[in-house]
């Protein structure tokens, strides 16, 4: 359930490209259940039922890399951060609000896990430090001509119990603090047992180097958190 703090109405394009999205991500998704359905009411052995598994993610991995192809070429967007082969442990780090380094994050297979079952209500921040084609930059660089750009932040998440509230948004790259925007920040409450996909759309002004933070303001019991396939875009058109 994807809960928006900052209330606006949303304008037609962003209703198209969201329907856009949707219908995309619901053929892929339809698409590899009824293969994997298909494979797994077989009567197979052990080692070929692993093999099948590992086939279906290889399949599901491919599925993903081509629906965020198409669905950047048909919104005209540039890929700033590509999270769809794995989050390293390069590319983020967390810290308490005051920038004191946390040992809470591991990294599975590409999987982002953040583990909150030692602290709940304690907030702490997530930086994202890399970016570019290459991930070779450390923000996303200020436009030369002030006006706003529009970014697309999408993922996959899972919880293990309870609910997070995250607030996902974009910050001074120097300072840290939240820009000034007309949808800078953009709060989520992920409760879902199961693998689900977010799109979050933002407009920030131009004239700063800026980065993605994402805050993980409370967990209402200890859980732990997944995230994958975590991309940030930029629209270009």
């Amino acid at each position: 359930m994807v809960m928006v703090q900052t209330v606006l109405n949303s304008d037609n394009s962003y209703l198209m490209e969201s329907i856009i999205i949707s219908l995309i991500s619901g053929v892929l998704s339809g698409v590899l259940v009824a293969f994997v359905n298909n494979l797994l009411v077989r009567n197979k052995t052990q080692a070929e039922t692993e093999k099948l598994m590992a086939e279906a993610e290889k399949l599901k991995a491919e599925a993903e890399k081509i629906r965020v192809e198409i669905t950047s070429y048909i919104l005209k967007e540039e890929i700033l951060f590509d999270g769809s082969k794995g989050i390293q442990n390069y590319d983020i780090e967390v810290t308490t609000l005051n920038g004191n380094t946390l040992n809470l994050l591991d990294f599975d297979n590409g999987n982002l896990i953040l583990d909150r079952r030692s602290i709940t209500n304690s907030p702490c921040r997530l930086k994202l430090l890399t970016y570019g084609s290459k991930k070779n930059l450390d923000s996303i660089s200020k436009k030369q001509v002030n006006g706003i750009r529009r970014f697309r932040v999408s993922f996959e998440s899972i919880v293990s119990n309870g609910n997070h509230l995250l607030m996902f948004a974009f910050v001074d790259n120097l300072t840290g603090t939240l820009l000034d925007s007309i949808r800078g920040k953009v709060n989520v409450e992920l409760n879902q047992s199961a693998w689900e996909r977010f799109d979050l759309v933002f407009k920030v002004p131009s004239d700063k180097d800026c980065r993605l933070d994402i805050f993980c303001l409370r967990s209402s019991e200890p859980s732990i958190l997944k995230i994958r396939n975590l991309m940030i875009l930029e629209n270009v058109g």
